[in-house]
């Protein structure tokens, strides 16, 4: 993807995603591409980007490796924002702090609900940090409190998304599974399933099942809780190409 990309596509393709999904993009393009001028068009956007979340760290690793960059270059280095970080930290432990105070009363209440809302707050107060790890930590240990099925179908969702951030897809199929048997779903959840299982499928070289999977899904059903892990295109791109890969002509024109 790197190779074909101009770098006035570099916007237009970043806005297919959501913000963490398109930061990834953008660092997986910076760190392939030889092609200098894309590759600092790519990190002057994930900067850009970063601010949007609270991910501190990844906005100074993203600035240095720019500021390597651009040292001897005519283009001016853009200026490092010390406000912004130390603020963005500040407000992380302050939080942090706040909101292990309210799971700490949700526990002395035994209200499951009220237990599973804040380590939720928690999840996504390190997702937002880009601490993927430490947010699937606080979401695993709210499984146990989901009690409707909505919330059992949300947190399955969120994990799914978490391990794909991570680039943890072997352990997508069993919570894609677990979604799949939660009832009363609606077509847009059993597209994200489908659409979770086509991932799967696609990452562990099961690439008819891919096919098979990214065919039943209507992209229009994704919305955008999903859109850091696949894109509407994205669909369309990885249902043809597993599909030309591995299905007949027949089954191609079928699906």
């Amino acid at each position: 993807m790197a190779a074909s990309l101009l770098s006035e596509d570099l916007e237009t393709y970043s806005n297919q995603y959501g913000t963490h999904g398109a930061i990834q993009r953008l660092q997986f393009i910076a760190s392939q591409t030889s092609k200098t001028n894309l590759k600092i068009d790519a990190l002057k956007l994930c900067l850009d980007l970063l601010k949007r979340t609270t991910n501190c760290k990844g906005y100074c690793e993203a600035h240095n490796s720019l500021k390597e960059l651009l040292e001897g270059n005519d283009s001016a280095v853009p200026m490092f924002d010390q406000v912004w970080v130390e603020a963005t930290q500040k407000q992380n432990g302050i939080l942090k702090e706040l909101y292990e105070q309210d799971l700490s009363q949700a526990r002395g209440s035994q209200m499951k609900e009220n237990i599973r809302a804040c380590y939720h707050q928690l999840t996504n107060l390190c997702l937002e940090q880009g601490d993927y790890a430490a947010a699937e930590k606080y979401l695993a240990k709210s499984r146990e409190f989901c009690v409707e099925p909505q919330a059992v179908f949300a947190t399955c969702m969120t994990i799914i998304r978490l391990r794909a951030l991570q680039r943890q897809y072997s352990d997508i199929q069993n919570f894609t599974s677990k979604a799949h048997h939660t009832p009363f779903k609606d077509d847009s959840s059993q597209s994200k399933i489908y659409a979770a299982y086509g991932l799967y499928n696609m990452a562990t070289g099961r690439y008819k099942d891919a096919a098979t999977s990214f065919a039943q899904v209507k992209p229009q059903d994704l919305g955008t809780a999903f859109s850091d892990l696949l894109s509407p295109q994205d669909v369309a791109l990885y249902g043809v190409l597993c599909g030309l890969g591995s299905l007949e002509r027949t089954e191609v024109q079928q699906k």
